[in-house]
């Protein structure tokens, strides 16, 4: 396995959600009588993950308090963002937490169910030769709760580049593979996975595999109609 350490992104307003989010963040939004944040721990420990960094924002000590009552023995890091410092400026603020030389960073605002650890475990068997970073992709048809028709990248001999084309190409699915180096490029504290991912993309350098299981987004109200159509007695 490339890497035993994991980041999930939990700093976001939930503005998409309210009034739910109101006075409860989106990763304690609960799924089948678990937080969201608790199926993406779940399934990072299934997957072999050891270390895991959490970054918060909004209703920090909520957060706080979940991870100390519900994983009071696994290794979870918390880091505080006074300021939201977007997706990729989140995961260079936790860089001293990183000890290995890549990180897996996921989104908390995915049901990570037990039909996507294989798909996390092919990713955390990257071949690592010149790997800056390799996503998790997902066809259009395997996707819930994005409305958008249009998939975020498409694949050129190989590599990624973005797609501009209606009903073509792939979405992100909210899991990536990162190598740590690559924040070395960006001296910002702010910023966007968006900028990384555009920066590898001029050297043909970022790279993703495409998914077989479905992938439900529930950073929307769209996404919650589609619980039924998952498997859910596990949890």
């Amino acid at each position: 396995m490339i890497t035993n350490t994991a980041m999930i992104l939990a700093a976001g307003l939930g503005k998409r959600l309210r009034p739910i989010t109101e006075n409860c963040p989106k990763p304690l939004i609960k799924v089948n009588q678990k937080a969201l944040l608790g199926h993406a721990i779940d399934a990072l420990i299934n997957v072999g993950i050891k270390d895991i960094i959490v970054n918060t924002h909004y209703q920090p000590e909520q957060i706080k308090n979940y991870l100390a009552s519900y994983y009071p023995k696994e290794k979870i890091s918390i880091t505080y963002e006074k300021e939201l410092l977007d997706t990729g400026g989140g995961v260079k603020n936790a860089i001293k937490l990183f000890k290995e030389e890549f990180v897996l960073v996921i989104n908390s605002d995915i049901f990570w169910n037990f039909e996507n650890y294989p798909d996390l475990k092919k990713l955390l068997r990257s071949d690592t030769k010149n790997l800056k970073c390799n996503m998790l992709l997902s066809n259009l048809n395997s996707a819930y709760g994005i409305l958008n028709r249009k998939g975020d990248f498409k694949f050129i001999n190989n590599h990624l580049e973005r797609n501009n084309d209606e009903e073509k190409g792939f979405y992100f699915s909210g899991a990536q593979l990162i190598n740590v180096s690559i924040f070395k490029s960006f001296s910002n504290n702010k910023f966007s996975f968006n900028e990384i991912w555009d920066f590898l993309i001029k050297d043909k350098l970022l790279k993703g595999i495409v998914m077989n299981s479905r992938f439900l987004h529930l950073g929307e109200f769209e996404g919650f109609k589609y619980l039924k159509d998952f498997e859910l007695e596990n949890y």
